[in-house]
């Protein structure tokens, strides 16, 4: 297996990234002092900058695990977003002075290689490994957030820190939203069942990664770790 191309990124695929990352460390750097008077723009290119880094590495990962998991599966694989998708979230945002700040990604579009999928049924791409893209994201960033990120923001109490867990709850909750074009799409086709637990996973995984304290951080590492299993059973076709 070609390893090298199925994790590699083609020149489009970069100009993709590059744009969704753009746009969504905009919509993250509190656009609203945008509309003051007098803004300290030394502040907002700083703030710019920390959410293009930090966004890019989450989002990086993101992909990198959904290509990994997709090679096993034997398919080659494009990453495209939906053309209308960045500029609608970000017309959003600048509509609602950032009190909305709305994200909106890409999602992993499969092709099967006919030489890896030897002795499968499918005859083309199955609607199932669509959907466990979709939930391949979420779970994985909400495991990255409680193993890493949170206890090093504990024990150091550093921006940076603070960002990576900020801008990942962004990206879960919105990649868990049913979107035109979006991996999220692919679970509530497979099983409306499937996508309320994915939405609701997301919504509580947001909820206590924000909520600082002990009692949450447990909870949140328990529902990330159940998250995990969920994803593993699914994966292995025992339920849905």
């Amino acid at each position: 297996m070609d390893w090298n191309r199925l994790l590699s990124f083609n020149v489009k695929e970069a100009q993709v990234f590059l744009l969704i990352s753009l746009i969504s460390a905009f919509v993250l750097s509190e656009y609203r002092y945008l509309g003051v008077k007098e803004l300290d723009y030394v502040h907002a290119a700083n703030t710019f900058f920390v959410n293009l880094v930090v966004f890019s590495i989450l989002y990086l990962i993101m992909l990198m695990v959904q290509k990994i998991v997709a090679g096993v599966k034997g398919y080659s694989h494009t990453f495209e977003v939906w053309q209308f998708g960045p500029p609608s979230g970000l017309l959003i945002t600048i509509m609602s002075y950032g009190i909305i700040p709305f994200i909106y990604l890409g999602n992993i579009v499969l092709k099967p290689i006919k030489r890896l999928r030897l002795g499968y049924f499918e005859r083309s791409t199955n609607i199932k490994d669509l959907a466990l893209m979709g939930l391949l994201g979420p779970v994985t960033l909400v495991l990255i957030v409680f193993l890493i990120f949170e206890p090093l923001y504990f024990l150091t109490q550093l921006y940076i820190f603070e960002r990576f867990i900020i801008v990942a709850s962004y990206i879960i909750l919105f990649s868990s939203l049913p979107l035109p074009y979006t991996n999220a799409v692919n679970v509530l086709v497979y099983s409306r069942f499937l996508w309320f637990f994915l939405l609701l996973f997301g919504l509580l995984s947001v909820f206590l990664i924000n909520v600082a304290g002990l009692y949450s951080y447990v909870v949140g590492l328990g529902l990330a770790i159940f998250g995990a299993y969920v994803l593993k059973v699914y994966a292995q076709e025992k339920f849905f």
